[in-house]
């Protein structure tokens, strides 16, 4: 009787290989196929967040040129750009776009946002939630047919110093002229301000009102104030050749405001001020701004003698008149830019 045949080694190592190549097949496509989906998001979540900063950026801009509403503007902007190859929209149901467009105010000084309406006087802010939506492939086969990214942006519009908080304070030309050419404007030995006899600096309003205690310290950050009680931040759009009022006497209460600056956490010490010509501040009167400086301040006395009060800085570098950063870093003209 004839025996029946028998595999041999060889036939079964075959067919296990093959079984290991499927496995393997099949574990290849589905990376590949995952990093396609996950490829594609994070592209899309890249192209959402390009449209949110412009529309956010285009939005204030245009407010801040007179448009009451710039809604019908963004919405022009946004259909210009597109997400997963499909043209931008403003709606709240959008798929590839932005969902809201909000006005509203931006503190500098707390980073904070708070909505508010295109009427309203004091917006200078605009914030732009920006949605896309992808169809997946191989969550697809689990049920998952798309996926969503959002993305938000804000940007705001702002004047003199607004980033970092203007002080009332007019620096006279040879008070800064010893630091321009050294090479780090940033550590110069420890100088005061408002020098007795010889006035080197003076409280100013930052603009053509009158300077006196409560015009120069409504331009002292009120997070510098005990309870908020004092101070205001309110900024000045100057320029070179502008005219602003200077007050050449110490102001005790100014002084103090400005000492609160410095009990913050994390301190606020550093400050754009406007410089004025030599000689400048001998008087009451006004002056025309020649230049910006940024003081970093190291302390400041408030109490003893006058010929020990004032403002101590340790550093004092010349400022542009127009730069590519917000706020202080333009001295004075109004910037946009993103905020958060």
């Amino acid at each position: 009787m004839k025996k029946p045949a028998v595999p041999s080694r060889r036939t079964k190592q075959r067919g296990i290989a093959l079984a290991y190549f499927g496995i393997m097949l099949l574990m290849f496509v589905s990376f590949a196929v995952i990093g396609i989906d996950v490829g594609r998001l994070a592209f899309t979540a890249s192209e959402v967040q390009s449209m949110a900063d412009a529309a956010a950026l285009g939005a204030i801009g245009a407010h801040g040129a007179g448009v009451a509403d710039p809604t019908t503007q963004t919405t022009t902007l946004v259909g210009e750009n597109t997400i997963d190859a499909r043209a931008g929209n403003i709606s709240n149901s959008t798929t590839a776009g932005i969902k809201t467009l909000t006005p509203g105010i931006y503190d500098f000084a707390t980073k904070s946002f708070t909505a508010s309406a295109w009427t309203d006087p004091t917006v200078n802010a605009a914030r732009a939630l920006g949605s896309g939506t992808v169809t997946n492939f191989l969550a697809a086969a689990i049920g998952v047919l798309d996926s969503t990214v959002e993305r938000q942006a804000t940007a705001a519009i702002g004047g003199a110093c607004n980033e970092e908080g203007a002080l009332p304070i007019a620096i006279e030309q040879d008070a800064i002229q010893a630091f321009l050419n050294s090479a780090d404007c940033r550590n110069i030995p420890v100088t005061r301000l408002f020098q007795v006899p010889k006035d080197n600096s003076c409280f100013t309003s930052l603009s053509t009102a009158s300077a006196g205690s409560s015009t120069e310290r409504g331009h002292v950050p009120n997070t510098c104030c005990k309870n908020n009680t004092c101070g205001g931040g309110e900024t000045e759009s100057l320029n070179i050749g502008d005219p602003i009022s200077v007050n050449n006497g110490q102001d005790a209460t100014v002084l103090q405001v400005i000492a609160g600056c410095l009990t913050l956490n994390p301190p606020l010490n550093e400050f754009v001020v406007p410089v004025i010509a030599d000689g400048g501040c001998s008087g009451p009167g006004t002056k025309n701004v020649v230049s910006f400086a940024r003081i970093i301040i190291d302390h400041v006395q408030t109490t003893g003698a006058a010929t020990l009060k004032g403002v101590y800085i340790k550093g004092v570098c010349r400022e542009e008149v127009s730069g590519s950063e917000p706020g202080c870093n333009t001295a004075g003209e109004n910037a946009i830019a993103l905020v958060q």
